[in-house]
């Protein structure tokens, strides 16, 4: 993954990827309950890195999900929220989703502050089941790739809005491009300027 970091002396990120089920629902970021962990916090003197937990809950319920951020608070400072881009949300380039994407940023943010999470988002932009093509295309951009203004458009929207709404101390805007550089290098080619566009955008919503 390509990451955009913060200037900090010394930090190292350490990812622990808890693999469950993909999450379909989150519910409504005003209504969190309180999670209590049993804190198994080591003994000794604070690390000198920060360690980060994948988003994945265990099950594949509301409940689940505000558990996994309260046990990444409780052993950790970070969170990776990982996900494709909701192409048809971003095509006109409006920063207007749906209200299902709106709630699970609001409840997201709302868990990530509650656990004193700092956040990294990484977009995926390729298929996981095939990292030579891109993640499922919708039907009105069937058969287009990122030489298309429509895909280049709802990607950077994506990215702005993520940016904006979640202020990632890191962000990658991919996730194994070397694959895709591997196996399609046409496709990799068509969006590595997409790419540039990304990052200057991020850096003009978080110059941080």
């Amino acid at each position: 993954m390509t990451f955009l970091h913060r200037r900090s002396a010394n930090v190292r990120l350490s990812i622990a990827l808890l693999f469950a089920l993909a999450l379909a629902g989150c519910g409504d970021a005003g209504s969190i309950a309180g999670t209590e962990t049993e804190d198994l916090s080591p003994a000794g003197p604070k690390r000198a890195f920060a360690m980060g937990f994948s988003a994945f809950p265990d099950e594949n319920t509301s409940e689940a999900y505000q558990r996994t951020f309260a046990q990444a608070g409780t052993y950790g400072e970070m969170i990776l929220i990982q996900r494709p881009v909701p192409w048809s949300e971003f095509i006109t380039g409006s920063l207007n989703p749906s209200k299902s994407t709106q709630d699970t940023t609001r409840l997201e943010t709302a868990l990530a502050q509650r656990n004193g999470l700092d956040v990294a988002i990484a977009i995926d932009v390729t298929d996981p089941r095939d990292r030579h093509r891109l993640a499922p295309l919708p039907d009105e951009l069937k058969g287009k790739n990122f030489g298309s203004e429509e895909v280049q458009r709802s990607y950077l929207t994506y990215v702005r809005y993520m940016a904006a709404s979640y202020r990632p101390k890191y962000m990658a805007l991919a996730v194994e491009v070397n694959l895709l550089y591997g196996g399609n290098p046409a496709e990799f080619n068509r969006f590595l300027p997409v790419y540039r566009q990304a990052f200057d955008i991020v850096k003009e919503v978080s110059p941080d």
